[in-house]
């Protein structure tokens, strides 16, 4: 079965890979000049070292876009960006906890949000194919090994393609972002302290975002988050203030 889902997920994404400027290869670099940003799936992985992957599942927001997330069915290019993020983000905790039926939802939501945003037929499905999969009982870590890992990058680079990058990772970042503030209640602080006082994407994301129509609110919740990493001690209260600040920034971009 691993074998029939790599095969079929590497045909298709064949044929989409010719939507890519005549060529057959991924596009190369990256979108950003300032600051290399984290996949969902790099800041999940180093997430799922401190904490088990059920207790992050079961914190995922109950209006999370799988979960009928309060996004309108009309959404901008920017709001269906940062909505893909957070799907990304989702669904790899998903597949580190097992949660079968979880994953089917966020796939549905994925392809769902890739018609949304006018992705190559071939791309999307090569989602409900993968889906699919997952809905004939294909082992969730062949699927996230060999058929999300192949999907991704092709996915990564459409968004790019379209010059919205910046806000997949936003929505990347700000779903791992508010796990980890989560985790970090329940005394697994370490990656939350690592994501504000290591490399804090919030002011670049501030500073990337604010000319293009970022909401006022989540411009003060940035603000707040980018100060945060200059404190001198992140204890449970300056966690709990990531965290309704998180929260903030989601629920405006929505």
């Amino acid at each position: 079965m691993r074998k029939t889902v790599v095969l079929t997920l590497i045909f298709s994404l064949v044929q989409a890979s010719l939507v890519f400027a005549g060529t057959d290869e991924l596009p190369s670099g990256t979108a950003f000049n300032k600051m290399i940003l984290p996949s969902s799936a790099a800041m999940v992985g180093e997430l799922v070292k401190t904490t088990d992957a059920k207790f992050l599942s079961a914190n995922i927001s109950e209006t999370a876009p799988q979960n009928m997330y309060g996004f309108s069915t009309a959404v901008s290019e920017e709001q269906g960006s940062f909505k893909l993020g957070i799907v990304l983000a989702d669904l790899k905790v998903y597949l580190q906890a097992g949660e079968r039926e979880q994953v089917i939802k966020s796939l549905s939501t994925l392809a769902a949000t890739m018609v949304e945003l006018g992705a190559p037929v071939p791309m999307i499905s090569s989602v409900v194919n993968l889906n699919s999969a997952v809905k004939e009982g294909t082992d969730l870590a062949a699927i996230n090994q060999a058929g999300l890992a192949v999907l991704t990058p092709f996915i990564e680079a459409f968004v790019e393609k379209e010059g919205k990058t910046v806000f997949m990772r936003f929505g990347e970042w700000s779903e791992t972002t508010r796990l980890a503030a989560v985790a970090g209640q329940e005394g697994k602080s370490q990656v939350i302290v690592a994501i504000l006082q290591g490399i804090n994407p919030a002011g670049y994301f501030l500073s990337e975002l604010k000319d293009q129509g970022l909401p006022a609110g989540a411009a003060t919740s940035l603000n707040v988050l980018a100060e945060l990493g200059n404190a001198s001690e992140l204890g449970k209260r300056e966690i709990r203030k990531a965290l309704k600040e998180i929260n903030n920034v989601i629920q405006m971009m929505g």
